[in-house]
């Protein structure tokens, strides 16, 4: 076990070292330090309200989309970022170190990556690749490199949500529990994906049949929900003390929506926004050109959306032969279970009446990437297993080819798309 330990944290260092690596590089070309200052730091100014004894801000921020409610000016989204500033708030105050604490959120998501890939048993090569080409080939620059208020909480939960699905697979409920909670505090639709982590809390009990699975999940060791149920409580109060309703964050009272007809959420906004998750670039003056409001094609910009996609395909073609194309046989009924809540995550912010502010790519879709993550290192063919060798020829199969194509094409796209977007 110890052996074990020792190569997982060889591979982790491999993994940090590659992806810092192709960061500071980024940071050289952008100018976005580490320690740069972050004009758009709602969750360090509500920190430090906070420690001062107050719920609301002192002032208005008119760049900070600060809701309004009874003429008081609140951050309008979900607590759990602040929570981590906190101690931070206590030496810097408002000036918090957003960008090196994003910069470190992004780091610990490459460790939990490399943890599920590892727990997986996918080849050790693999397992440092497939988290870097989680980060830095899809469309995940922005909010890892960047602590502005958007950016930063799609960062956290992107992490938390890999947490999540890590200690649901190694059986640890509780902490499962505890980080979904808060990662649903950065980002609330992260709700979603508490049936996946349940199937694979149910996965890993012993009981022999599923009543009794069921029967060990709810009501063996309890107090383990215990962190969990505190922290959706702390939610739910400190809702209930700004704008008297617990399930309320504040973005409803955002100016920008109490002045729309349809207010924040509506269905009549889908005929508008499912379009835009499949805009493509426009060639300009010799270089292409992407959407910087409300998003562009998802496929374009998230490579493993298209590897999953291919990897879909060939699973239900070798379901239809009543062949297992993947050596993991519990990949089966994931499959099955991902794929509609991914579904439903889609059309649930799409039905939000902005697709996202000025940004490169299309930010929104990042936030349900953790679960196809955890579907891709569970559904891969046997050449990416160390526990399958591939039986077929030296050379790369297709799937392997594919994936390095997918990530070279991502890298250089995201990484040369933020760039411009920084200028």
């Amino acid at each position: 076990m110890e052996k074990k330990n020792r190569r997982l944290i060889t591979l982790i260092g491999f993994a940090l070292l590659l992806t810092a690596a192709m960061h500071f590089i980024f940071i050289a070309f952008s100018g976005k330090g580490l320690l740069s200052q972050n004009p758009y730091n709602s969750y360090a100014r509500q920190a430090a309200a906070w420690l001062t004894g107050h719920l609301e801000l002192p002032e208005n921020c008119e760049w900070l989309e600060l809701a309004v409610y009874r003429q008081k000016y609140y951050v309008s989204f979900p607590p759990f970022p602040s929570y981590l500033l906190l101690p931070f708030a206590l030496f810097f105050g408002a000036d918090t170190p957003d960008n090196l604490v994003a910069f470190s959120v992004l780091l610990a998501g490459i460790c939990y990556g490399t943890k599920i890939a590892y727990y997986c048993k996918l080849k050790e090569h693999y397992c440092v690749l497939f988290p870097v080409f989680l980060y830095c080939g899809n469309n995940l620059w922005q909010i890892t490199v960047d602590g502005w208020v958007w950016f930063f909480a799609q960062s956290l939960s992107f992490t938390l949500t890999l947490m999540a699905f890590y200690y649901a697979l190694t059986g640890k409920k509780g902490k499962a529990l505890f980080f979904l909670c808060a990662a649903v505090g950065c980002r609330p639709f992260q709700l979603l994906y508490l049936p996946i982590v349940w199937w694979l809390l149910l996965q890993k009990e012993e009981s022999g049949t599923w009543a009794g699975k069921w029967k060990a999940c709810c009501f063996s060791k309890v107090y383990r929900f215990l962190p969990a149920m505190l922290l959706a409580f702390s939610y739910l109060t400190l809702n209930f003390l700004r704008f008297g309703n617990p399930l309320e964050f504040g973005h409803n009272y955002l100016p920008e929506f109490t002045r729309s007809p349809q207010g924040q959420f509506s269905i009549s906004y889908l005929g508008e926004n499912l379009p835009k998750l499949f805009r493509l670039p426009s060639w300009e003056q010799g270089k292409l050109v992407f959407p910087e409001f409300d998003g562009s094609n998802l496929f374009l910009v998230y490579p493993i959306l298209l590897f999953s996609l291919f990897l879909l395909v060939r699973q239900a073609s070798f379901f239809l032969r009543k062949k297992n194309s993947s050596p993991n046989k519990k990949a089966a009924a994931s499959e099955f279970l991902v794929l509609p809540i991914i579904v439903v995550h889609l059309l649930l912010f799409s039905m939000h009446k902005t697709m996202g502010g000025a940004h490169f790519g299309n930010r929104y879709v990042a936030d349900l990437i953790p679960a196809v993550y955890l579907f891709l290192v569970r559904s891969l063919p046997s050449a990416f297993y160390a526990s399958t060798p591939y039986e077929g020829s030296e050379s790369f199969s297709v799937p392997e080819f594919l994936f390095y194509l997918c990530f070279f094409f991502g890298l250089l796209l995201n990484f040369t798309g933020v760039l411009s977007y920084y200028g």
